[in-house]
């Protein structure tokens, strides 16, 4: 038979539905999934960076104002940064760039924002262990943050709280990176290791 009968020969599409509806398929390339998880991080820094707004909103006096500001600042910094990162890498690799250099400045990039982020975090969870602490002091005994700040005993359980509480938050914010974006990132830099190939 040749070509030309084989292509006139019509297709009953009809007479053989598909076995299965088709459906769009979840990529596992590591860059599908670190963008996934970025978008991911954006939705939480703005649903936190909302319930610090509702709690500054709410907290009375100029040092609880001043410290539940510097935390939300941070939080909306937190969020537009990684909204930064989301549109400077993508899935699709550059045509204008090597394959593997490409791969090595969206993994570079993911790197270096977890590692900033992580560090003005060190400046801001004792920020934020103090404001909780002085919040919770007044919501739970009625007081003024002025009257709390005048009782020894309250800063004797307040300054510990947020010294003991700084290095607790960075490790788990170590691990929250970790989970969110090591697998993925270990993964890229094993496809990276591929296209290099023997050394």
């Amino acid at each position: 038979m040749d070509l030309q009968r084989l292509w006139d020969i019509p297709l009953d599409r009809e007479a053989e539905p598909l076995s299965a509806p088709l459906r769009p398929s979840r990529s596992r390339h590591p860059l599908v999934r670190l963008r996934r998880a970025l978008r991911l991080n954006i939705a939480y820094g703005m649903a936190i960076s909302a319930g610090m707004a509702a709690v500054l909103y709410r907290a009375e006096g100029l040092v609880l104002h001043s410290l539940f500001l510097v935390v939300l600042g941070f939080c909306l910094w937190t969020t537009v940064d990684t909204w930064r990162l989301l549109r400077s890498v993508s899935y699709n690799v550059s045509a204008t760039l090597p394959a593997l250099a490409e791969l090595k400045r969206q993994h570079g990039a993911y790197a270096k924002w977890m590692r900033v982020q992580q560090r003005v975090g060190l400046f801001i969870y004792p920020v934020s262990a103090v404001a909780g602490g002085l919040w919770g002091g007044t919501v739970g005994s009625g007081l003024t943050v002025d009257a709390l700040l005048v009782r020894p005993s309250f800063m004797l359980i307040v300054v510990p709280l947020g010294l003991a509480l700084t290095p607790a938050c960075a490790w788990l914010a170590r691990w929250m990176f970790r989970e969110a974006f090591g697998k993925q990132l270990g993964a890229l830099r094993g496809h990276m290791e591929q296209m290099e190939g023997p050394v």
